[in-house]
């Protein structure tokens, strides 16, 4: 399966950029003319059209405000920018917490046939790491007993469903940003929430009635979307 390479062909394309720069100055006239406003704006609108990330896509909206004072004459610019910026803001944050409920009880499928790399471990101290890529883990582990997960603008997609947890407790410890991240566990399993999450998306599901162990689950969730489900 092909992977995306967009965030690298733009990046090479900023490099070749700026070395051009480096033995013509006169390019560096492109900056002038877009500001940093606008080449901010388009960087959000993209991560959030990329991502379906409410809050990034508002992000790049306020600060697509800020570039109108240079593209609207003078004359017309009888607006404030300030209150702008922040009320296309607030009402991203708005959008964001609306969609968080509306989805609140919805189980999001396991897709693996769509995923890039996909790896399977028998290890009790799995450790994942996801950048710019799709990730899926699949465990076997005799005594789970700790779970690492960092990623960084990357789709990653574990499943516990067959890994035996530790009798006292299993630790999960996320750094999830601007990333989609979803877990399957064993119904057996409660979880225990202490994660601190900015602009981030949670779903946890309802705990069973009879369940034998827990899963504590720490760290940060960043402008990302954490799904943890029931196997079935």
């Amino acid at each position: 399966m092909k992977k995306p390479y967009s965030w690298q062909v733009l990046l090479i394309l900023f490099a070749i950029y700026l070395i051009l720069v480096a033995f013509f100055p006169g390019l560096n006239l492109i900056f002038n003319y877009f500001r940093l406003t606008l080449l901010l704006a388009l960087a959000f609108l993209w991560l959030g059209v990329e991502r379906k990330n409410t809050i990034l896509f508002f992000i790049g909206l306020s600060f697509s405000s800020l570039y109108m004072r240079e593209i609207i004459p003078y004359s017309y610019t009888t607006f404030n920018v300030g209150p702008l910026f922040f009320g296309i803001l607030v009402l991203g944050i708005a959008i964001h917490s609306i969609n968080k409920k509306r989805n609140q009880d919805k189980l999001l499928q396991f897709e693996t046939a769509s995923t890039a790399t996909i790896h399977s471990s028998a290890t009790n101290y799995l450790n994942i790491e996801a950048n710019f890529t799709d990730k899926y883990e699949y465990s076997t582990a005799p005594a789970l007993q700790a779970i690492s997960i960092k990623t960084f603008f990357a789709n990653v997609q574990v499943d516990l469903s067959e890994a035996q947890f530790e009798k006292d407790m299993t630790h999960l410890i996320m750094k999830n940003t601007v990333s989609n991240c979803r877990i399957r566990i064993p119904k057996n399993v409660t979880i225990v929430n202490n994660l601190k999450s900015g602009l981030g998306e949670l779903y946890l599901p309802p705990t069973p009635q009879a369940t034998t162990h827990q899963l504590y689950l720490t760290g940060t969730n960043t402008l990302g979307t954490i799904t943890i489900q029931y196997a079935e």
